[in-house]
């Protein structure tokens, strides 16, 4: 469910995660990016912005510091950015009105649900924005890991960093700042912008230098003036051009004019698009208002459960064999359940691949 949670009340209280001891965090990160490259981040300085950390930052740099200290290089410093997790003061915070339903398109859309004090969530978290990424930044670290923030901050904080930005209602750099959060938006999804999920798909698919095999993810060259270059490296598959970078600049804004993100409210209204090279994509005009005074939020709960299933069903006539086999199924099931006092399976859905079904499935609840 979609929320929106007050950030007074929210982005300064500092959780640490309920429980350390569980792995919520992606160890993939250490043991596929950092052990890797970690000879070539240290010989060049390389600062490391990751939210790998998920529902628990503080466990994944505790086992990056693990690596680092049997590795030898306790010089490393590495920091946490936490605070996002607000299990644990739900009741407190909803008490007080501190969230809201997030609607999105100004009441044009059915608002989403909040939560009840009953509810049985899993988690709640708030998405934070670039400031505790820069104030790691400022603290000496090396190596960031992060919880729930929203993906543009990864970018924007660096730059702010770099170039003493100050982030605050009344900063005279929302322009740049909403900027750099355009570039990190742009490639947060990585090979999207490339030609990976791309409408003119066949651009990335057979590009040269091994296309979708041989993908090559953006890069941001980004200018002290708020303009920045969209490229990606020399020699790999994909394309970045006005379409495919565009189609990766609306992605999933709503409004277009009104992104809201905790940093900026940014304006792509006026955002100019341009190709200045073979694979390289200038993007300027980005204007920033001042970010609202709520942040954005995710809670899940637990409603029941789901399980899919699959089976080859070859021969003659196999679509509609395959059709009243899954539906004998469902019945079977729910016989099964009765029997055993469980409510009946209260949605389902029988596909068929290779007879087109996904473009008109129908969906049954009970019979």
């Amino acid at each position: 469910m979609g929320l929106l949670a007050r950030r007074s009340r929210i982005a300064t209280k500092r959780n640490l995660p309920l429980n350390p001891q569980t792995s919520g965090y992606i160890g993939e990160f250490l043991t596929y990016v950092l052990e890797p490259l970690l000879p070539e981040i240290l010989g060049n300085g390389t600062k490391v912005i990751t939210n790998a950390g998920g529902l628990d930052p503080v466990g994944l740099k505790e086992l990056i510091e693990k690596y680092l200290h049997k590795t030898g290089h306790d010089e490393v410093k590495v920091a946490a950015v936490w605070g996002d997790d607000l299990i644990s003061r739900r009741h407190e915070l909803s008490s007080e009105n501190a969230f809201r339903p997030f609607e999105p398109l100004n009441g044009l859309s059915t608002p989403e649900s909040i939560f009840c004090k009953t509810d049985n969530l899993l988690s709640l978290n708030a998405y934070l924005g670039a400031e505790p990424i820069i104030r790691a930044l400022d603290s000496g670290a090396q190596i960031i890991v992060t919880g729930r923030v929203v993906d543009s901050a990864l970018v924007l904080a660096p730059l702010a960093f770099t170039y003493n930005w100050t982030l605050s209602p009344t900063s005279p750099h929302l322009d740049k700042i909403a900027s750099a959060s355009l570039a990190g938006h742009i490639i947060e999804c990585g090979a999207q912008c490339t030609g990976g999920n791309f409408t003119d798909w066949r651009d990335g698919a057979f590009s040269s230098y091994g296309g979708w095999s041989n993908m090559g993810y953006p890069i941001v060259e980004f200018n002290q003036d708020g303009t920045f270059i969209v490229s990606k490296p020399r020699r790999t598959g994909g394309v970045v051009h006005k379409l495919s970078v565009t189609e990766q600049m609306l992605y999933e804004v709503l409004d277009p004019a009104n992104y809201l993100l905790p940093d900026v409210n940014l304006d792509l209204s006026r955002v100019q698009v341009e190709e200045v090279g073979i694979d390289r994509v200038r993007i300027s005009g980005a204007r920033g208002r001042p970010p609202t005074s709520w942040l954005k939020c995710t809670a899940i709960k637990q409603e029941g459960y789901r399980i899919e299933g699959a089976l080859v069903i070859p021969g003659f006539e196999a679509r509609q064999k395959a059709q009243i086999l899954g539906e004998a199924l469902i019945r079977r099931a729910n016989t099964i359940l009765k029997r055993i006092k469980l409510d009946n399976i209260s949605e389902y859905r029988i596909e068929t691949p290779g007879a087109e079904e996904m473009f008109g499935y129908s969906c049954a609840s009970s019979y």
